[in-house]
């Protein structure tokens, strides 16, 4: 029984260690897309151009950042076990983040490393409005019986949740799919590559990646929480 026990507890560990290191590599994900957007506009504005090479050095330090993000995240989590992180954790996450992203990528040019800060920030103002966005049902409420709503915003909740445990039952291939997806566009890219379609390679190989990891880590976290369940 002591060892069956201790097999599920790792079991929920691993879980949610894989969901958060997931959703924060989302999160890194979608600040460093945002960082260089930002900073692609500002030389497109100062210059009327952004060269290909500037591109493709930018985004290639991608799966580095968001690999050392989501290993902060898990080294917190396996530390503090917290399932939720607090305004503290975070910023003693995000000083981490940085810390690690100035020391180990300075071999990168200059503008790498101003998107790279630049995400930090960014991940900062994410994290903070999730944060805010949790804080907000209860207020939310009270709003709603100030205004004699509370009963058909309850009745629109719980449909919202039912929809989205259906949704969820009826998604048990998108895994298997995405991982299909990703395999298609690399084959794609080294056609492209072939083909000396340098830009176009660069979007399929970056778009494939992230395929790729968003099926594999929704099937280990379906397989693991399949388990769990049995």
């Amino acid at each position: 029984m002591g060892s069956a026990g201790l097999s599920l507890e790792k079991r929920s560990f691993l879980k949610q260690s894989l969901w958060g290191a997931s959703c924060h590599a989302l999160i890194a994900w979608g600040a460093l897309s945002l960082s260089y957007c930002a900073y692609k506009a500002y030389v497109r504005w100062l210059t009327s151009a952004f060269p290909a090479w500037l591109k493709l050095e930018i985004k290639s330090s991608f799966p580095s950042a968001i690999v050392i993000f989501a290993s902060v995240y898990l080294i917190h989590y396996a530390k503090t076990q917290k399932r939720y992180a607090g305004e503290r954790d975070y910023a003693l996450m995000l000083s981490a983040y940085a810390l690690c992203v100035n020391t180990l990528m300075f071999s990168y040019p200059a503008p790498v490393m101003l998107v790279l800060n630049g995400s930090v920030i960014i991940t900062a103002f994410i994290l903070a409005l999730l944060s805010l966005v949790k804080r907000l049902p209860p207020y939310l409420m009270v709003i709603a019986e100030w205004l004699k709503i509370a009963p058909w915003l309850t009745r629109i909740t719980s449909e919202a949740r039912t929809a989205a445990h259906s949704f969820s039952a009826n998604t048990a291939r998108i895994p298997s799919r995405l991982i299909a997806a990703g395999t298609g566009l690399i084959i794609l890219c080294t056609i492209f590559m072939a083909a000396k379609q340098g830009t176009a390679a660069g979007h399929a190989a970056s778009l494939a990646w992230f395929l790729l990891l968003s099926g594999v880590l929704l099937k280990l976290i379906r397989s693991l929480r399949d388990r769990g369940e049995d």
